[in-house]
């Protein structure tokens, strides 16, 4: 079974008493869906380097298990390239220490923050946008990484399409001179 690093400890061997690992800084890592795994939407940096515990409780799991199979496996076939996931999955504790929003649906399990191997920034945004695939947002931001929500706070699906410079967001525009081509 392939395993993955302890997302409550992060293997640092100070933490000998971690009840999930039980002090071997390993875990089971599972599939979430055909092309993407637990270990890929739990990773942090900031968690790592800060020791801050990132590991979901049993609805979080689940609803990482819809966003990945209900849409970013879709958004990987409608491309036809693979993602990587730079952040998925943020504990509350983790989303404060990056300075996210109050009401990220990073930590409900619901949205990650993608970049396509082999495709632009903007072409997979306005590929998603001009698809008929459900989502709630797709945020191009900064020609960085574009945010894939698959639920907002309420359970909703709105297809809202944005893009966010300078910690400012507007509604997408392809056209608009800061999105990279």
């Amino acid at each position: 079974m392939p395993t993955m690093t302890c997302p409550r400890c992060w293997a640092h061997p100070s933490d000998v008493s971690c009840d999930l690992c039980r002090g071997t800084g390993v875990v089971p890592d599972t599939d979430l869906s055909p092309h993407f795994r637990l270990s890929e939407c739990l990773v942090s940096d900031t968690a790592v380097r800060k020791g801050i515990p990132n590991d979901p409780g049993p609805d979080v799991l689940q609803h990482l298990h819809e966003t990945a199979t209900m849409l970013l496996d879709p958004v990987r076939a409608l491309l036809g390239v693979p993602l990587h996931i730079n952040s998925g999955y943020r504990s509350p504790a983790v989303n404060s220490a990056i300075g996210g929003s109050a009401t990220s649906a990073h930590m409900t399990g619901y949205a990650a923050d993608t970049h396509p191997l082999g495709m632009s920034l903007a072409d997979m945004t306005t590929r998603i946008i001009a698809s008929a695939l459900r989502y709630d947002q797709i945020i191009y931001e900064m020609g960085t990484w574009v945010h894939l929500g698959w639920r907002g706070p309420n359970g909703s699906e709105r297809r809202e399409a944005l893009m966010m410079f300078g910690g400012k967001y507007f509604r997408w525009d392809p056209n608009d001179a800061r999105v990279g081509a």
